[in-house]
């Protein structure tokens, strides 16, 4: 059934009925942060919109709804999928966007008991070498830019980049964007990781995605995200090194106007996965030595 929303409603009320009434979730901005859960919609905005009452079905959606959030309460809101770990696309009904979510879930499922099964392989078959490599997936659900620097060597930070577009890119589409971005998309290793010595090499081997791109109020946003690593190391692999992989990898954009770096993960996961036999070919490696 429709859910009707006031400003009069606590923003953690509101998402708690979204999310029960559509099994999605809905994030409320407070400027570039979350809105504190609890305030009122009327106390979080920063502008006023026309103080109307909305009505929300499961046949609107989702750009409409995040556009009436605009202009009836002055405020920005997405709508993300049950885990909070993706945005939905704009197109999509909240009914359809759900029926997505559904599959997404379960292909995570059967991916996770697929790695399960991976690992107790890689652990029986490591055996006593010290040199055997396992191939490793890093996932990013929401990626988003944190720098830029330009050509004569000066930064772009903070809130200067939610103005910053790539030259020809202003009045792409979604889609567009988002096939922009990978066919511009590199990673460098340009962390520090916090456990060196439980590696002995690292070597990127493939790029999978992204599966959205937009320009938003924090920037350039990039979704669904997978980098393939060949990892070698001394000893077998634990959750803690498979995760510090993601203090090492820097995903980039670099282009003739300069250098763009996403440092800000939302959402990551990191599994035993080989690498697909398609994606974009990456070689970038880190040795211990």
């Amino acid at each position: 059934m429709p859910i009707s929303i006031t400003g009069q409603l606590k923003v953690s009320t509101l998402q708690s009925r979204f999310l029960k009434e559509f099994g999605l979730t809905l994030r409320i901005y407070d400027g570039r942060s979350f809105a504190d859960p609890d305030q009122t919609l009327a106390q979080v905005r920063k502008k006023k919109g026309s103080g109307n009452e909305l009505s929300v079905a499961k046949n609107m959606k989702v750009g409409n709804l995040e556009d009436k959030f605009e202009a009836e309460f002055g405020l920005k809101v997405q709508v993300a999928g049950s885990d909070d770990s993706y945005l939905c696309d704009n197109d999509l009904t909240l009914n359809q966007a759900q029926l997505e979510d559904e599959k997404k879930l379960q292909r995570k499922d059967r991916k996770s008991a697929k790695n399960a099964s991976k690992a107790d392989d890689v652990d029986q078959s490591k055996g006593d070498s010290d040199a055997d490599a396992v191939q490793v997936c890093l996932t990013f659900g929401t990626i988003t830019t944190t720098y830029f620097e330009n050509t004569d060597g000066d930064w772009v930070e903070a809130e200067e980049l939610e103005d910053f577009h790539f030259a020809g890119t202003e009045d792409l589409d979604s889609d567009a964007l988002t096939k922009w971005c990978s066919e511009n998309l590199q990673i460098e290793f340009d962390g520090d990781l916090d456990e060196p010595d439980a590696f002995s090499s690292i070597k990127a081997l493939k790029m999978s995605g992204p599966d959205a791109a937009e320009y938003g109020s924090s920037g350039l946003t990039i979704e669904g995200l997978s980098i393939y690593l060949s990892v070698t190391s001394p000893d077998d692999l634990s959750d803690e090194n498979l995760e510090d992989l993601f203090h090492l990898v820097v995903p980039v954009i670099e282009t003739d106007e300069g250098k763009m770096g996403f440092t800000d993960f939302e959402e990551y996961e990191a599994t035993f996965e080989d690498a697909p036999s398609d994606g974009k070919a990456l070689s970038v490696s880190w040795d211990k030595d």
